[in-house]
């Protein structure tokens, strides 16, 4: 959709120009990188959301916005959260895995 300079202009100065969601500085020249400037339906349309005014609409940047989809922000940061806990579960495992190696290391190192 299609949206005209001065609404563009007025959600960007709204936000300072930041992205509501990662706080990163928007770009507003270059529509190819992650933190080109896009404005977001912050309630989605298909749950909703409306396109009247500009109180639905928020600063975003790219990577955010696309990420973000069609899910309210809390739908969207239950997601995040979900990966979150998978990742320190990884990491978690990893840790372990890197004790019984070293345990395995010292008690090699005390036989010999």
């Amino acid at each position: 959709m299609g949206y005209s300079k001065a609404k563009k202009q007025r959600i960007f100065e709204r936000y300072n120009g930041c992205c509501v969601y990662c706080g990163v500085e928007l770009n507003l020249d270059h529509y190819f990188e992650d933190d080109a400037y896009e404005i977001d339906h912050f309630i989605p349309k298909s749950q909703g959301g409306t396109s009247i005014g500009d109180a639905n609409f928020v600063a975003s940047c790219k990577k955010c916005n696309r990420n973000k989809h069609s899910m309210t922000v809390e739908q969207w940061l239950e997601k995040k959260k979900k990966k979150l806990d998978r990742l320190r579960f990884q990491i978690k495992e990893l840790e372990n895995s890197i004790c019984l190696i070293e345990e395995f290391k010292n008690e090699r190192a005390s036989n010999d």
